[in-house]
């Protein structure tokens, strides 16, 4: 997931976000997130993903909280 442009992967999640397609996010995000293409948004999309599927259990390092702390 380290390879590619930063713009097609920050395009790729809004779009996905601006069409609410939670399933595919959460599947894409935690990828995302593990590697240099983090951005802080990151973090509140997926927890808005996590709420609107009722997740519950989400990684400590993917969790909202954890990206407010960092």
């Amino acid at each position: 997931m380290d390879k590619g442009l930063p713009f097609v992967h920050k395009q790729m999640v809004l779009y996905l976000q601006r069409n609410n397609e939670y399933e595919k996010l959460v599947k894409i995000l935690p990828s995302i997130m593990k590697s240099r293409f983090l951005m802080p948004a990151h973090y509140a999309i997926l927890a808005k993903c996590d709420h609107e599927l009722g997740i519950k259990d989400r990684e400590k390092e993917l969790s909202l909280e954890y990206g407010l702390e960092k």
